[in-house]
């Protein structure tokens, strides 16, 4: 990442909380080695974090809103839209949901019990693949994911 950054621009950097995420923020200052971003997390608030520059991946279009919609849709529009909703919600989407709450601070992965279908809450909505699916499961009996260890290995 070049030293081209101003103040206000929206970036994508990753931050070590438990785990490393890779969120999106808005700059708030910085010097020749730090910066101060600003996120809002899954309950509204704004929070400030301080990050070594050199973990800022790229600046973002100012216009790009930051939230699970936008997210959502990165995986739309291309030919194989309809190939990663099924993949995705058909049996992989604990991967989707994990890719997604490591994109948004503060959010939470839920399994829906008699769905059997992982989604992400975040500021009181629930996310899949497909996008805002509150409505859709707004009855479903749920509980929060926990994590054991890396199921992945």
């Amino acid at each position: 990442m070049s030293n081209t950054i101003t103040i206000g621009e929206k970036v994508r950097f990753v931050y070590f909380e438990k785990d490393w995420l890779y969120l999106k923020g808005t700059i708030l200052s910085f010097d020749k080695y730090w910066c101060e971003i600003q996120i809002e997390d899954a309950y509204y608030s704004k929070i400030e974090l301080i990050i070594p520059k050199s973990q800022i991946i790229n600046i973002l279009d100012i216009n790009q809103k930051m939230n699970p919609e936008e997210l959502c849709s990165e995986f739309k529009g291309s030919k194989f839209t309809d190939e990663m909703i099924e993949v995705f919600t058909s049996g992989n989407c604990y991967i989707f949901a994990d890719w997604l709450k490591h994109h948004l601070y503060n959010s939470q992965i839920i399994y829906l019990k008699w769905v059997y279908h992982y989604v992400v809450l975040y500021q009181d909505k629930l996310y899949d693949i497909t996008g805002d699916v509150t409505d859709k499961y707004k009855d479903e009996e749920y509980s929060i994911h926990r994590y054991y260890g890396d199921w992945r290995k």
